[in-house]
């Protein structure tokens, strides 16, 4: 596992990586600010992977399950502020990734 802290969530982030049996689940840290829409897209898969985002205190809050070598995709329309992880995680075989995730429009300024 890798672990990525990436501090608040202002802008775009990309990331590359590769999950194999040895590092079979990588998480990236952030934190918002302020409540808003969030979307994250998983692409450039070879294998099946997953991706989870999930709350401070590690449960699920969304998930995306695709098939195969299919791109994964949460689309949330009010993430509130706080602290996230975003796990991505292998089911079989070695598999690049591209990560991909944004903050949105703001729902509730503070």
């Amino acid at each position: 596992m890798s672990t990525f802290d990436i501090g608040n969530l202002i802008e775009p982030q990309n990331y590359s990586g590769f999950l194999n049996n040895t590092d079979p689940f990588n998480l990236y840290n952030f934190t918002t600010n302020r409540s808003g829409s969030f979307q994250l897209s998983l692409s450039n898969l070879t294998n099946n992977a997953d991706v989870q985002l999930l709350n401070s205190d590690g449960d699920i809050l969304a998930s995306s399950t695709q098939t195969g070598r299919n791109s994964e995709t949460i689309i949330l329309d009010n993430l509130a502020a706080g602290s996230y992880s975003i796990r991505v995680f292998k089911h079989r075989g070695d598999t690049p990734y591209n990560l991909s995730f944004t903050p949105g429009t703001i729902s509730n300024p503070q």
